[in-house]
């Protein structure tokens, strides 16, 4: 099976667009620092997340991704490490400017990071 990028499918899991058909702020940066980078992504699924960044990586890198959502009344807060399992680099803007879609693999630690996982998908798919 191919995925959306002509290649062999690497997705274990099914992946969601976002319910509002566009781009989810996510927040993310190189594991073991304290700068965060803002990102959009395309998909997510409890497999992995699509990013879509101006900043480029390698395959392999450790990332940490910072997920936020209102759960009620209750703002939440995730950040899961995550591995680079591929990339590919677009230019896709309206500036001709390059851009990189970034395949990034969730390393679930916790219950709890897989339970706000959940509910954060649960809340935002179609």
């Amino acid at each position: 099976m191919l995925d959306n990028y002509g290649g062999p499918e690497r997705r274990h899991g099914q992946r969601f667009p976002f319910a509002n058909s566009s781009p989810y702020l996510i927040r993310f940066r190189d594991s073991g620092t304290d700068n965060f980078q803002t990102s959009t992504s395309g998909n997510i699924g409890f497999g992995g997340i699509l990013l879509i960044s101006d900043f480029s990586f390698s395959i392999g890198d450790f990332i940490d991704i910072e997920i936020s959502f209102e759960d009620g009344n209750k703002a939440i807060t995730i950040v899961i490490q995550s591995t680079v399992i591929w990339i590919e680099t677009r230019n896709e803007d309206e500036n001709n400017e390059i851009n990189y879609h970034v395949g990034a693999e969730f390393n679930i630690a916790t219950e709890e990071e897989s339970e706000t996982l959940n509910k954060f998908i649960e809340k935002h798919i179609l």
